[in-house]
């Protein structure tokens, strides 16, 4: 993914998306506030799906080609770990190299060796890790990273450890200019051994097979101290995604690239709490907010998705997943469940529908005026993307009074028969 910061386009779209929504009224999800989701078996959602929940764990083994179908397999709290799960708040979920499923709760890691058929769980084998039998430094674990060499970086909220050949490194770092044992993200570098390793307050480091490195807002141009995540694109530029300073990048050429709603004031305030991020195959940043949907981001333009305009159910997500194969986004909410975003089934293309064709609106003083040649309906979104207001359009030209409206970016979204025409429209007056 190329970062293009020269041009800056907003767009609120009724696009045909098909989105698809689990949730505890027409499923048996165990519960609807959805903190990880993992693909089972294979590299993609063909098969089983394992969706971790504030309270249980399900394994959705979906049909993809009769959707909305699917069958249901729910695991909760065992009193013994080694016959079932450690612990019903599930904060994480990831596969290793060998397909084992590490489920990661507030009790401490279930490691499930399993294997489905036909919809059912024919073997598990579960086995655990938390302080009472290994050196993890806290049982609450926030990430892993598998590398293919068999080594795991494990982050929790005491700590890092590393697994290698079977023996514990635990490293903390309060004395190595990093300020927080807090460890909420670790990727690695695409190509290359580096590992990236992400905190709450400390900002992040990484590990070049011989000395830890670090970067915060007293040695980097990095302004929010909080990692929510971080991922690189194809250009080797560093995303990260932050509570309060947006989207913060770290060039490849050792720059620092800011954008949020200070530095560029035409962006919405929701623009600065952001939580997570996947790149999918087409070079779109699809980011979720702390509370106010999710985010599509390509060559500077930013399309925003909410409960007001678009098939997503929840404004808060807690989690996302992509599916290279088919190019299906997995979102998971706060309170609705999981949500299935088939990317494949968007129709306009926002870029080509504000180039082909003559829907020109703009404002006067005290109105909108519009000159097209059909009927249909006219819908106006603020820059936070909140509906301001919907008008029914009768005749070529139309004036459409909006009096209380003040200065500033509105989306003007024109929707008829046969299409629907989104564009940004400045009011200066």
């Amino acid at each position: 993914m190329h970062l293009v910061i020269f041009l800056l386009i907003f767009c609120q779209v009724h696009a045909q998306i098909d989105w698809v929504n689990f949730n505890t009224s027409n499923s048996n999800i165990p519960y609807n506030k959805i903190k990880s989701i993992e693909f089972g078996s294979s590299l993609n959602s063909n098969g089983d799906i394992f969706v971790g929940t504030a309270y249980g764990l399900g394994v959705l083994n979906i049909d993809n080609a009769n959707l909305p179908n699917n069958n249901w397999t729910t695991f909760y709290e065992e009193t013994n770990p080694n016959i079932g799960l450690i612990g019903n708040d599930i904060i994480n979920i990831q596969k290793n190299i060998n397909g084992d499923v590490w489920i990661c709760t507030t009790n401490g890691i279930s490691i499930l060796n399993y294997n489905f058929s036909l919809g059912e769980l024919t073997y598990a084998n579960w086995s655990y890790l938390n302080t009472n039998n290994s050196e993890i430094p806290s049982n609450m674990t926030q990430t892993i990273l598998f590398e293919d060499t068999g080594k795991i970086w494990i982050g929790t909220t005491a700590g890092l450890a590393i697994i290698e050949n079977n023996i514990w490194d635990i490293q903390t770092f309060e004395t190595e200019g990093i300020f927080s044992n807090n460890i909420k993200k670790i990727i690695q570098k695409p190509d290359t051994p580096d590992i990236y390793i992400g905190t709450l307050n400390g900002g992040f480091y990484s590990w070049d097979g011989d000395t830890f490195n670090y970067w915060n807002n007293t040695n980097s141009g990095l302004i929010d101290n909080t990692i929510n995540d971080f991922v690189f694109d194809s250009v080797s530029n560093l995303i990260i995604a932050s509570p309060s300073a947006g989207l913060e990048v770290h060039t490849s050429s050792n720059n620092w690239i800011l954008l949020n709603s200070t530095t560029n004031p035409e962006l919405p305030y929701f623009i600065n709490s952001l939580q997570n991020m996947v790149i999918d195959n087409n070079n779109n940043l699809w980011i979720s907010t702390m509370e106010n949907g999710l985010i599509r981001y390509k060559d500077a333009n930013w399309t925003f998705y909410n409960e007001e305009n678009s098939g997503l159910p929840d404004n808060k997500i807690n989690c996302l997943k992509y599916d290279e194969l088919f190019n299906l986004l997995w979102m998971g909410t706060e309170t609705e469940g999981v949500v299935m975003l088939d990317l494949n089934q968007e129709s306009i293309s926002i870029n080509e529908t504000l180039e082909k064709n003559n829907f020109n609106p703009y404002f006067r003083k005290n109105s909108l005026e519009i000159n097209y040649s059909e009927k249909g309906i006219i819908t106006i979104y603020n820059s936070a993307g909140n509906l301001m207001l919907q008008y029914n359009t009768q005749h070529n030209i139309e004036s459409i009074p909006i009096r209380e409206f003040k200065p500033g970016c509105y989306i003007i979204q024109f929707q008829t028969r046969n299409q629907t025409i989104s564009k940004l429209v400045i009011k200066n007056n």
